[in-house]
């Protein structure tokens, strides 16, 4: 006769078949410190001005010198992670984040010239850093996770971190009032270590208990890979991957290529547009980001539920709505139309990321991932300028707010095809059910 297991056997096997969560906890914490990192420079842009003359044209070159290294380097950053594993450049991306955050720090002690030249190779090193660790991160994130629960990780996955934007808006001022900038900036420093060592506990997780996808990473289509060169293969898997997913990436562009700008530059909208003090700006801009956590759990669970380009014509109805709103309706609260823009901002995750893992096979995700990355960052490159030269031609933000409605004019109908044509089989029979939700 068997003995009836014990409770703490039952206890650990619950606590293991839910490692998958602990796993999305430590990528997460991994990525607070990039967050981070890259609103530190405009969180405290009147010390910097103040204290070694960068101006904002100086700033923007900062934000540059992160973001266009990325319209190339995203490309080959996911295809590689699927050729030999994502650990390996986990590890290397995590050292480039926390190795750029000290530079920026170093550099506030050095004279103007030097300390500017310095801020633009740590904003170049820990760009790529920071964005190649987060398509890494949601490489794996498909590897823990079912089409059941997909939707809800990757939303967590995408907004969780915005927890590191809010801690440069919210304290790395009362820092730098307190104790210095340069104290502010060292802080970002810790947390990128912070988020170094969750990233160890990550690899401790992933080799005591793997998934079998992290399991046969390496080792599927072994064969092919040493038969073929890495760019032949890269030129390959490009040719492959389906239309939709294309039409996919073109979506995901005009609804972050207007949601980012506008988070970037929502303490200087609000201020102007809606004449509101800094404090206020401040706090409808650190709102903006993180309401989004919370707001984005329930997309995620609803696109668990829904087809997830209806999620996607929703969130391109609300951006253009809510922009023209912001634009040219001040007569009303503008709590609304910024909440309405936080849903957006929640929703991405499931409308635009969750949905790869269906078109894409298994073992091209980190790419697919990584030409997505691309997209973004190309057009936050575009409508940045943009937006930036509406207002210097017209002195009006409500043009500005009509422009990036104007993308989710475009991204509605690109949703609408996705829409359409939901009921498409996967690229590769056998990498995954057909989910009709996608």
């Amino acid at each position: 006769m068997e003995a009836a297991p014990s409770p703490l056997n039952g206890f650990l096997e619950k606590i293991y078949n839910k490692r998958n969560w602990f796993v999305l906890f430590t990528l997460v914490i991994g990525l607070l410190g990039g967050y981070s990192f890259y609103d530190a420079p405009g969180a405290l842009a009147v010390w910097l001005e103040q204290d070694l003359n960068i101006a904002p044209t100086r700033l923007g070159l900062l934000y540059s010198a992160y973001s266009a290294p990325i319209v190339i380097f995203a490309l080959f950053c996911g295809n590689l992670a699927d050729t030999f594993g994502p650990h390996i450049f986990m590890a290397i991306y995590q050292i480039m984040t926390v190795l750029g955050s000290a530079l920026f720090a170093l550099a506030y002690s050095q004279t103007e010239q030097v300390a500017f030249i310095m801020m633009l190779m740590s904003r170049f090193i820990a760009g790529i850093g920071t964005e190649g660790l987060t398509i890494v991160s949601r490489k794996v994130v498909f590897a823990w996770f079912d089409e059941t629960g997909i939707s809800l990780a990757i939303t967590l996955m995408m907004t969780l971190p915005f927890l590191g934007t809010q801690y440069a808006f919210i304290f790395l001022p009362i820092l730098a009032t307190n104790f210095g900038a340069e104290t502010a900036f060292w802080s970002v420093f810790l947390i990128c270590l912070i988020s170094g060592v969750f990233t160890v506990i990550y690899f401790i997780i992933a080799r005591l208990c793997p998934t079998q996808w992290e399991e046969t990473d390496i080792e599927d289509d072994t064969n092919a890979k040493n038969n073929m060169s890495w760019f032949r293969r890269f030129i390959s898997t490009v040719k492959s991957l389906p239309w939709r997913f294309w039409v996919l990436c073109l979506s995901n562009m005009f609804i972050q290529g207007a949601l980012w700008p506008f988070v970037a530059f929502s303490p200087d909208f609000f201020y102007h547009h809606y004449s509101f003090s800094p404090e206020v700006a401040g706090i409808f801009a650190t709102m903006l980001a993180g309401m989004a956590i919370p707001l984005g759990v329930v997309v995620g669970s609803i696109g668990r539920k829904v087809p997830k380009p209806v999620v996607g014509m929703i969130a391109s109805l609300l951006q253009i709505i809510c922009f023209l709103a912001l634009g040219w309706a001040t007569e009303l609260p503008c709590i609304i139309a910024t909440l309405g823009l936080s849903i957006v901002l929640g929703s991405v995750g499931t409308c635009a990321i969750a949905p790869v893992s269906q078109m894409v096979p298994r073992e091209n995700i980190g790419m697919a991932l990584g030409i997505m990355k691309s997209g973004e960052s190309f057009s936050w490159l575009i409508s940045s300028p943009v937006y930036g030269a509406i207002y210097e031609a017209t002195h009006n933000f409500g043009w500005s707010c009509t422009f990036f409605a104007c993308m989710g004019i475009v991204a509605f109908p690109l949703q609408l095809i996705l829409f359409i044509t939901r009921h498409s089989e996967p690229k590769k029979a056998g990498d995954a059910p057909v989910d009709m939700h996608v």
